[in-house]
């Protein structure tokens, strides 16, 4: 080897060597999560927020600050626990939709992070429509997601059906997806113009089994006791009905299946028709 060839040489490894120290010593960048509320005027809730390492195989963020704010205004500061998570108990405000904005300020190691939610305010009376995700709205599901199918185009007319139905009901949405995909989906509902509402994505540390029916049955339960105007959930699968029924939801199932005791309609547009409206 030359003495060219050998200078070289060590000047590759010397620059690889600054590169890789200077990767080590990067903040480390993080994931926050706050989760979608639908609540009464005036009643107690509890914001949720979740902090862990970015990436598939997230690890929990334990001991730091998480920084809330209501509307652009701060209403307090909690350290996350053992599991990465901080939670704010307030009363809700006046009904609208209320923006919660959950902040890690940052350290020497870690990156800042942020995330916007919603916090849905509703009288009991008013009317809510419960939707179900994969294969209702899109052409994808759960597992593909995760893999990286999160830009499926939606069902056809689907958009422009929920855009209307929401004229008259809060379109809350109710997935079995897994509460790590929650950014991806809202991202892609925006994307393809569905209108906000909260979002309920399943935890699988809460559900081991990941069941998706006992996880769909409290979150609808929950609601139905203190919403009666949430009368009537749309879904694709045999989960989603079953769900539906059990807590006593008109069930409207989009495309195969067992539609007992539920209303089956082939495409958004008969959605519209089933629930009573133009088109």
């Amino acid at each position: 080897m030359t003495q060219r060839a050998r200078i070289a040489g060590g000047a590759f490894l010397a620059l690889a060597l600054l590169v890789a120290q200077a990767g080590a010593g990067e903040p480390e960048r993080l994931d926050l999560q706050v989760a979608d509320l639908l609540a009464l005027p005036g009643e107690s809730i509890e914001l949720s927020a979740k902090l862990e390492r970015a990436g598939p195989q997230g690890v929990n963020i334990a001991g730091v600050p998480i920084r809330f704010k209501l509307n652009g205004k701060p209403i307090g500061e909690r350290t996350t626990d053992s599991r990465g998570r901080a939670f704010l108990k307030l009363a809700a405000p006046g009904p609208g939709d209320h923006v919660v904005k959950a902040v890690f300020p940052g350290d020497a190691k870690r990156m800042r992070a942020e995330y916007l939610a919603l916090l849905a305010v509703r009288k009991a009376e008013e009317p809510l429509l419960a939707v179900a995700l994969d294969w209702t709205l899109c052409h994808t599901d759960n597992l593909n997601t995760a893999l990286g199918g999160s830009d499926c185009a939606p069902m056809a007319d689907a958009p422009e059906v929920m855009e209307r139905l929401a004229r008259g009901h809060t379109i809350v949405y109710v997935t079995g997806r897994a509460r790590q995909l929650r950014k991806r989906t809202i991202s892609w509902l925006a994307r393809y113009g569905f209108p906000r509402g909260p979002a309920y994505f399943l935890d699988p540390s809460d559900f081991a089994t990941y069941d998706v029916v006992a996880f769909k049955r409290r979150v609808l339960a929950g609601l139905r006791s203190r919403f009666p105007g949430l009368r009537v959930g749309i879904g694709a699968t045999q989960a989603d009905m079953e769900a539906y029924r059990a807590e006593g939801l008109r069930p409207v199932l989009m495309g195969q299946g067992d539609a007992t005791g539920a209303t089956r309609i082939s495409d958004w547009a008969g959605v519209e028709r089933a629930l009573g409206g133009q088109r």
